[in-house]
């Protein structure tokens, strides 16, 4: 078997920029991609991200990207967003507010393998 080749990683300003990107692909035309935000630790700091790939890159087949940004440590299991009346992002325990969108994160017990944050 091959060696997985890791992933390019993109960092975004701040957990704000990384939600609206998020936001945008779960409502956009095309809605297919990912809708969670994957959370782990790594040197003692609390990274967020989503995996996506940019098919037909060129003469690949598709290059595949981890999106993300340091923030403090989640204070729930949800990122709760919305744009209307202010822009506002939270965390949440639950999703009961029909006034928001709600993003799960996924927590992780290690950083994948293929996915190298450069310090």
């Amino acid at each position: 078997m091959s060696e997985i080749k890791p992933a390019l990683t993109l960092k975004v300003k701040d957990l704000k920029n990384l939600v609206r990107l998020l936001i945008t692909w779960t409502t956009g035309v095309i809605r297919e991609r990912t809708t969670n935000v994957l959370y782990f630790k790594q040197n003692n700091k609390h990274i967020y991200g989503a995996f996506t790939i940019s098919l037909g890159y060129y003469e690949l087949r598709g290059l595949p990207l981890f999106i993300w940004t340091e923030g403090e440590a989640p204070k729930g299991g949800f990122i709760k967003y919305r744009s209307q009346p202010t822009e506002e992002l939270e965390f949440s325990d639950n999703t009961d507010d029909p006034k928001y969108q709600y993003l799960p994160i996924i927590f992780l017990s290690e950083p994948p393998p293929f996915v190298k944050i450069k310090e």
